[in-house]
């Protein structure tokens, strides 16, 4: 039996991968995959709480019943079952106005943690998929910067996130800056006692989103001593009648750590972003030497990657790429993963972003 087979699977389904790039585990025998299933999925109490949208689940278990089928072998009651039970669900049905449509939810799973984030609707339309894309990049920023654990940089810092979408990476650095509570010989005894998280983002339905998922019990944030997530608006940046706005803000939060994972996609929005980051590692100088900004970004268009490091350049900031050596991972992450709406990510960089000229 192999175990990775059976985790993909596993992972798959928490995390709504295109049935076409499923793998089907056949190094393992098929009463051994069924047993798994019935045990990790089926009876699942998380799955139970987070399920996957029923139109996913749908496409995942006929799926799993045809290359059953496709073996001469007996589908197991369980699974038909579900299966049956799930094609009551129809997504054609009308939906009244005051009939909210239940949330489909996401799970990422590695190691031993797992990360849920609720969508906000039960089918994979276009919007969900391209946030899905983005969840699924949001994984680069603890695989980038776990580089500098050792100096305690991210579990003892008052952490800024930019675009925090529904929350994903900002669920992910909770549970670390609580794990630096826990053991304090990970906590630079320099740095300040209690680590602080701010997530931000603009839309309102968006924020919502994110501080429920935040809120999930499963997600284990809420333990967190000082968590808010807050609406920022890069466009302040820009404009010097809302400029003090953010000056405000980032006076009174103090980042000395600020993240961001695919942020650099629109280049509309790149003038704003890198304005934003400007006050965000230059405000109150005395303060802003350790600063820095760790922005993963996906290449997708080699010209919008351009101008957003050319604008940082421009603003008289610092920009370094991080490389294999500089992270302990490789530079391009994820390459030729699909993501969750079937598309290859070719490549995501990292890069660390400062006020100064030297790197701590």
């Amino acid at each position: 039996m192999s175990e990775d087979e059976l985790f993909f699977i596993l992972r798959a389904f928490a995390s709504l991968t295109p049935i076409k790039y499923l793998a089907w585990p056949s190094t393992t025998a098929i009463e051994e995959i069924q047993s798994f299933l019935i045990d990790h999925l089926i009876s699942s109490d998380h799955f139970r709480l987070y399920p996957p949208s029923a139109y996913y689940q749908k496409s995942f278990w006929k799926w799993i019943i045809s290359r059953i089928e496709e073996q001469d072998e007996e589908v197991q009651e369980e699974i038909y079952s579900r299966y049956l039970a799930l094609l009551d669900h129809s997504p054609t049905k009308v939906i009244s106005a005051a009939q909210a449509p239940p949330p489909s939810y996401v799970t990422y799973i590695w190691s031993d943690t797992q990360i849920t984030a609720a969508g906000a609707k039960p089918e994979l339309n276009v919007e969900n998929c391209r946030k899905l894309r983005v969840y699924t990049v949001a994984c680069v920023g603890p695989l980038g910067i776990d580089g500098f654990f050792a100096k305690g940089i991210l579990k003892s810092s008052r952490i800024l996130e930019l675009g925090s979408g529904i929350g994903f990476l900002g669920i992910i650095l909770a549970q670390l800056q609580l794990e630096g509570i826990d053991n304090s010989s990970h906590i630079n005894s320099e740095s300040r006692a209690q680590p602080c998280l701010c997530l931000t983002d603009l839309d309102e339905q968006v924020l919502r989103r994110c501080e429920n998922n935040v809120k999930l019990p499963c997600n284990n944030a809420m333990a967190h001593p000082e968590l808010r997530v807050t609406s920022l608006d890069w466009t302040d940046a820009l404009d010097e009648s809302r400029r003090n706005n953010l000056v405000s803000f980032f006076e009174e939060f103090k980042p000395d750590l600020i993240l961001g994972a695919d942020l650099v996609y629109d280049v509309s929005t790149i003038s704003a972003l890198v304005a934003t980051l400007h006050l965000a590692l230059t405000i109150g100088q005395t303060n802003s030497s350790g600063r820095r900004a760790i922005i993963a970004a996906t290449r997708r268009n080699e010209d919008t990657l351009r101008k957003f490091t050319t604008g940082v350049k421009d603003a008289g900031l610092r920009i370094e790429e991080l490389n294999s050596e500089q992270n302990g991972t490789s530079s391009c992450f994820l390459r030729n993963q699909p993501d969750a709406i079937g598309e290859s990510i070719t490549c995501v960089n990292l890069f660390v972003i400062t006020n100064g000229t030297d790197m701590d």
